[in-house]
């Protein structure tokens, strides 16, 4: 779902003016997307290694009332929903769970996050209330915050905030030590029918949130070469009348 979204944003960078003015929001809206979709990915090995009683959903976006929430990855089983919150990033990370702050150390460059696991916490609440719209049994959830990338170094002082490679071992003991079935086989499958009825594509995104229009992207098909990605000249041509001109002006090598 997320992998739709990158897509579309590289799209929108390959077919809008640079001079834009929402251009630079959307490249580097395209970049925190493409990181966490990679984060995503390098999550699907670790995973690889849980019990088999997990279903899973990646990138699930729902609407409750007026507003939307997005899961990184959403876990499913009949004695619980696990939801986690995927994160992507390099250097020195310190979560301090009393303070509420995940702070990154690179550089010479401090920098400060939203508390990652006050924004998991609050898409479970969404969650459970979206639940009783379709009278679906309650169920426990679980919470997670987990770092993908290979050279994060986490000290982090919550059990549920950790990085990704511990993430199967943390599952399957709770697993082993919580076996009571919740939800039936028809009731997950009611879940996953609801799921896939109400996820909200988020096309939204690279047109309304950037106040770009369509009549403003570059048509037809775009030079392969060509840094302005010009449109080309001709069909059957995978060149623009800008990369055709700089050929032109290049001195021959012929003797």
């Amino acid at each position: 779902m997320i992998e739709l979204l990158v897509k579309r944003l590289e799209t929108l960078v390959h077919r809008l003016d640079g001079n834009h003015p929402s251009f630079p929001l959307i490249e580097k809206e395209l970049t925190l997307k493409a990181s966490g979709l990679y984060g995503e990915n390098s999550l699907d090995y670790h995973l690889y290694f849980l019990r088999k009683d997990y279903d899973r959903l990646n990138g699930l976006h729902l609407q409750r009332d007026e507003y939307y929430f997005q899961m990184d990855c959403l876990l499913i089983s009949g004695a619980r929903l696990i939801l986690i919150e995927v994160k992507h990033m390099a250097g020195k990370l310190i979560y301090e769970h009393d303070s509420h702050q995940l702070v990154q150390k690179g550089n010479g460059v401090e920098r400060a996050y939203p508390e990652p696991l006050i924004q998991v916490k609050r898409q479970s609440f969404q969650l459970k209330n979206w639940l009783k719209k379709w009278k679906l049994p309650s169920i426990p959830l679980e919470n997670y915050v987990v770092f993908t990338h290979p050279s994060a170094n986490l000290s982090s002082d919550h059990p549920h905030v950790f990085r990704s490679e511990y993430l199967p071992f943390e599952l399957n003991h709770l697993l082993e030590n919580h076996t009571w079935t919740v939800w039936t086989k028809q009731a997950q499958q009611l879940f996953h029918l609801k799921c896939k009825e109400n996820h909200h594509t988020l096309d939204y995104i690279v047109f309304e949130k950037f106040n770009v229009h369509k009549d403003q992207l570059k048509k037809g098909v775009l030079c392969n070469s060509c840094t302005l990605k010009l449109p080309v000249i001709g069909r059957g041509s995978q060149t623009s009348i800008n990369c055709l001109l700089k050929i032109a002006e290049m001195p021959s090598n012929c003797p």
